[in-house]
């Protein structure tokens, strides 16, 4: 497998369900691993015509803004402030772009948006940002995979150049203010 090759999944239980057998036990593995999921936010921050692209320390290639959510914190809370924390930004989350999920040695959730830049100016936090660039749509088609860090940021990137998003409705966050789903 190469570097930033996601690594397929199959559990036993999906082989039995495709099989007519244990669908069941599909439904009873696919809901204990979604309960124990890591949900991570990523925002195309837009500026004057521009994307922001970061590089983290000590990893070659870029990536975009964004973070794990905290237990109980929403994708859209989660987006602006790993944003805010990375680089120190305000944004207003725009239309969800790319879903990935990854089922391995762990389940991962990752949500791509596009952001607004609102106010404030680049401070990265040091610890994990080295550097930012900004580049337009046309300099990010003209990119690799090998740009990136990991080749799921690549496949978010060319989403993005498509002009993907998902359909208006399509995806709905229900909380109340608990931060708790209601319906």
């Amino acid at each position: 497998m190469k570097k930033g090759e996601l690594e397929p999944f199959d559990p036993p239980e999906a082989r039995q369900a495709s099989s007519g057998q244990g669908g069941e036990k599909l439904l009873k593995w696919d809901m204990e691993n979604h309960n124990n999921a890591i949900v991570a936010v990523y925002c195309f921050v837009e500026k004057e015509g521009k994307i922001l692209l970061t590089r983290e320390v000590g990893k070659p290639g870029f990536k975009f803004p964004g973070g794990k959510a905290e237990q109980g914190e929403n994708v859209l809370k989660t987006g602006k402030k790993e944003v805010m924390e990375e680089i120190g930004v305000e944004i207003k989350i725009g239309d969800l772009v790319y879903i990935q999920e990854y089922l391995g040695n762990d389940h991962r959730m990752r949500f791509f948006y596009r952001a607004q830049w609102l106010s404030g100016e680049i401070v990265c936090q040091k610890e994990e940002i080295e550097g930012v660039e900004w580049k337009t749509i046309e300099e990010i088609a003209q990119m690799t995979e090998t740009d990136f860090f990991h080749k799921i940021y690549y496949l978010a990137a060319m989403a993005l150049v498509k002009d993907r998003t998902m359909p208006e409705g399509c995806f709905e966050i229900l909380e109340n203010e608990n931060g708790r789903i209601t319906g």
